[in-house]
């Protein structure tokens, strides 16, 4: 059986999503999680980007025990492997990640260079990569475009330099399994044993998927992937597809993993909470009818078992139900361990900080349950500088009444009121609290969902607002959707103030990096 080594991106490729800005707390919170599906490696992410990408990848590298620590650099710039190297001298297992583009299409837009030039890039990349880490990961960009030549003498130059592994990239989701199972199965045939090969694949036509498996099934033993396949445009490749098509079929496929298949369902709703990005009720293995099998059909036999319909059970990939519901009565020391056997790791004033938020919600909720405990978490405990404070909120709205909002904010400790007319109680609200601030950014997306069943649910409100080029998500949970709403929009108010006007280095750039003293 071959050992399929697990690559989780998340943090790296998959935050990639516009709009969506995790904070250095919430980073390093999904890196413990990730850490605890068994995967392989870890890319934490690409700090010569900016000095907080560098500040958090530190404690990460600190932190993080298990996998191996991965980042990237850039292989056009000499100061990225110099930053890589403070960053990665803090873990036990250290890996560096640098790339080119393959393609003629790709060069020519992000390099403006020839293949010539390319390819000593590639070579110095790769020696400076051996002075950072013992392990040094050359990827080849947008590779299945290429030309068969080009990326041949691309391949050539890199091994001759000293790479340790080999990936490549189907940057743009174009390739076939039947293209990449050719061109990964002709290469591993001529490479040497100790060479590892990877695979990265993008969705963009839905193929990320079988793209990887048809990678690993030709000689591959790397995949790159994200946990629900979060990334640009149409997302990475699924990680949690992936491990669970390995798990069934690893006998005939000659593969295995490390992947801890119990630990996928919590990792993967913590990251939907963290993301605001759902999986969407018809996803495979997460989706919320993922494992109803409807009963009415014609049965022949003993009706009381449910039909064979399923080819691995929630419970296997740790898609448990909500538990034992809590109330207002629950002591510290039962939340604190609820909230430990979710996943979090938290300090100690923080799960007080927490308790707090769920005795105010168990006041005016009856039940509350795994889900609404994600919620309190995030609201308790992750956000940016509180330039903006809701204070206070009512609206009115029915039939006849123009709906009207009464609006009390603290900006920057000065209390200030106001009151607003709207086309409903939600654009009364947000038109109050634009005037308000003066500030008028333009709402882009705006969607509502329940975090649980009941109506007495939260409701779970992710908006994105876009002031020039910023463009910043915004979150709330109440059990009044017109109040979630205002708290996302107080939220995203608060990151255009923290992140406007901010700029990190491109990855696709020769920008320089931001300057660090070490």
């Amino acid at each position: 059986m071959k050992h399929v080594a697990f690559l989780d991106t998340t943090l790296r490729d998959g935050i990639k999503i516009p709009g969506l800005m995790l904070l250095p707390e919430e980073k390093i919170q999904i890196a413990r999680q990730i850490a605890t599906l068994g995967v392989d490696i870890l890319e934490g992410g690409f700090p010569a980007a900016s000095e907080e990408q560098y500040r958090t990848l530190c404690v990460m590298a600190e932190e993080i025990q298990g996998p191996s620590f991965c980042v990237l650099a850039r292989a056009t710039n000499p100061e990225d492997f110099r930053i890589a190297r403070d960053v990665l001298k803090r873990h036990p297992k250290p890996r560096i990640h640098t790339f080119i583009p393959a393609s003629a299409a790709y060069r020519d837009h992000f390099l403006k260079k020839p293949l010539d030039e390319c390819l000593r890039i590639a070579v110095e990349a790769v020696k400076r990569g051996k002075d950072v880490a013992d392990h040094v990961e050359f990827s080849f960009v947008d590779a299945f475009r290429a030309s068969e030549n080009e990326l041949l003498k691309l391949l050539d130059a890199v091994l001759e330099a000293g790479a340790d592994t080999i990936t490549f990239a189907d940057t743009v989701g174009y390739a076939t399994p039947w293209l990449i199972e050719n061109i990964i199965g002709k290469i591993c045939s001529e490479i040497k044993d100790e060479i590892v090969v990877g695979i990265h694949c993008h969705n963009d036509l839905g193929l990320a998927t079988p793209n990887s498996i048809a990678a690993l099934r030709a000689g591959a033993s790397l995949v790159h992937c994200t946990v629900n396949g979060l990334g640009e445009r149409a997302g990475n490749a699924r990680l949690e597809e992936i491990a669970t098509i390995i798990a069934i079929h690893g006998k005939a496929l000659g593969l295995s993993t490390s992947v801890a298949m119990d630990r996928i369902g919590p990792v993967c709703r913590l990251l939907e909470r963290h993301t605001g990005i759902s999986f969407g009720p018809l996803k495979p293995l997460t989706g919320s009818y993922a494992f109803y099998c409807e009963p009415s059909g014609p049965q022949i036999g003993d009706v009381a078992e449910l039909p064979p319909c399923f080819v691995i059970r929630e419970e296997d990939i740790g898609m448990v139900k909500n538990g034992e519901p809590m109330d207002q009565d629950t002591p510290f020391e039962v939340f604190k361990a609820r909230v430990k056997e979710l996943g979090y790791v938290l300090k100690e004033g923080e799960y007080q900080r927490c308790y707090e938020t769920f005795q105010r919600l168990a006041s005016k909720k009856e039940n509350i349950f795994n889900s609404d405990l994600e919620l309190i978490v995030r609201q308790a405990l992750f956000h940016v500088p509180q330039k903006y404070r809701l204070l206070y909120l009512n609206v009115s709205a029915g039939s006849i009444p123009v709906p009207h909002a009464t609006v009390q904010l603290e900006i920057d400790g000065q209390v200030v009121q106001d009151a607003g007319f709207g086309h409903g109680p939600v654009d009364a609200a947000f038109k109050t609290i634009f005037r308000m601030v003066r500030r008028f950014p333009k709402l882009i997306h705006y969607e509502v969902k329940a975090a649980t069943l009941g109506t007495d649910a939260q409701g779970m409100v992710l908006l994105r607002v876009q002031e020039g080029d910023t463009i910043v998500d915004g979150w709330g949970a109440h059990v009044d959707i017109v109040l979630a709403s205002a708290q996302a929009l107080i939220d995203a108010l608060n990151k255009l103030e923290h992140y406007g006007g901010r700029r990190e280095v491109s990855e696709y750039t020769d920008d320089e990096a931001w300057s660090i003293v070490l």
